[in-house]
């Protein structure tokens, strides 16, 4: 659904007290009551009010020393280089660097540890085109050896680390998502079964919206709202 430092899921502002809310009644029991301490680690009581680090102040942040661990989803990571060399150079200087990926990178040449990630066929769940479509994707094979998808490799993490956040299928992500962002209201599996769904759709009996709008000279203005897989 994105990943910018200082918005919400579908595009809520960390600023507007309703929308972090909503969100925190929405999370916060699921998680936060049954944190433990037992294993050393702090728990997160409440959802963070002030934005993020964005790409400038991680870097800052690492080789500073106030940030000494980062896990990452390196399915973005170029797989010959780094896309950011700075970036990379930054998260070589981590004290422990954990990356969730399905390829060997530069990325993962860095990590202190490699969690398996299923790919693209082993795993069930939507992707979301830069036309703002979303689909259906269907596992065609089994996950290789102790490859996870991210979602279930996020959930065993935070039972290591004290949480109760236990994995969730894809189907129930949607359903979150749906409730959660007004613009994927409309999303849900069953409709998805028969065809793609071109967000924004915020309602169930709404066809999706393929054209956002067109200007004048008839060319159309089309945004990206983000992956939900």
């Amino acid at each position: 659904m994105g990943a910018l430092p200082n918005i919400l899921p579908g595009g809520g502002s960390l600023a507007d007290v309703a929308d972090l809310q909503m969100f925190a009644n929405a999370w916060l029991p699921r998680w936060a009551d049954k944190a433990s301490t037992s294993n050393g680690f702090l728990p997160v009581r409440s959802l963070p009010e002030a934005p993020g680090l964005d790409r400038d102040a991680l870097i800052q942040a690492v080789n500073s020393g106030s940030v000494k661990a980062m896990i990452v989803d390196g399915s973005v990571a170029g797989r010959n280089e780094h896309i950011d060399p700075e970036l990379g150079e930054a998260l070589g200087k981590l004290e422990f660097l954990a990356v969730i990926d399905s390829f060997r990178s530069p990325l993962v040449e860095l990590a202190d540890i490699v969690l398996p990630k299923a790919d693209a066929m082993e795993k069930d769940g939507t992707f979301t085109s830069f036309d703002r479509t979303v689909q259906r994707l269907r596992a065609t094979v089994p996950p290789m050896g102790e490859a996870r998808s991210v979602n279930e490799a996020i959930g065993l993490l935070s039972v290591r680390m004290g949480y109760g956040l236990t994995s969730a299928s894809a189907q129930q992500i949607m359903s979150e998502i749906g409730a959660l962002v007004p613009a994927f209201a409309g999303v849900t599996y069953p409709r998805l079964e028969r065809a793609g769904i071109s967000v924004p759709a915020y309602q169930f009996n709404e066809t999706g919206t393929p054209i956002l709008g067109a200007a004048g000279d008839s060319s159309l203005r089309l945004s990206f709202v983000g992956a939900a897989d």
